[in-house]
């Protein structure tokens, strides 16, 4: 059976802005560094007003993804070849189509999604030691905690 290790996970926040309408929030922003077999990869999610973007890479992203330069059309490039639909029959496009298909998924990158989901949703007081308590560890012996959003859907 192939191991699936969380290598580094990291997760911030873009800058928010002030316009004449209010104050837009920054987009929550988290890389997953995970190896796979021999394959390290990168799966990352930005949290924009609630809703999740995911996008895998081969190399970190992280600081580019936090910088959001929307005029580099190397970071443009990157974001559109690496964006997700779904991955291993999970839609990503939406939390509750996620958790609908995760709950008939425990694939390693359908623990993964769950493991990136459960930061992005954390507190942030609660984030660095869950990250610390979780690094180099098999994604199939991390227990996963429930989000805010599975409790709306499933109850508690």
């Amino acid at each position: 059976m192939t191991n699936c290790v969380i290598l580094d996970t990291k997760c911030g926040m873009t800058p928010g802005e002030l316009t004449p309408e209010g104050f837009i929030p920054g987009n929550i922003v988290c890389s997953v560094k995970f190896q796979m077999g021999t394959e390290i990869l990168f799966l990352n999610e930005v949290e924009v007003e609630g809703e999740p973007n995911f996008y895998l890479t081969k190399v970190d992203e992280f600081e580019a993804m936090i910088k959001e330069d929307f005029e580099d059309q190397r970071y443009m490039d990157m974001m559109e070849a690496s964006y997700l639909e779904t991955i291993d029959n999970i839609d990503l496009t939406d939390y509750e189509y996620m958790y609908e298909d995760l709950q008939k998924n425990t694939s390693l990158l359908g623990r993964i999604v769950q493991y990136i989901v459960s930061i992005v949703r954390m507190d942030f007081e609660e984030m660095e030691m869950y990250i610390q308590a979780t690094k180099n560890k098999d994604i199939m012996d991390i227990t996963i905690p429930r989000t805010d959003i599975e409790e709306d859907l499933f109850g508690k």
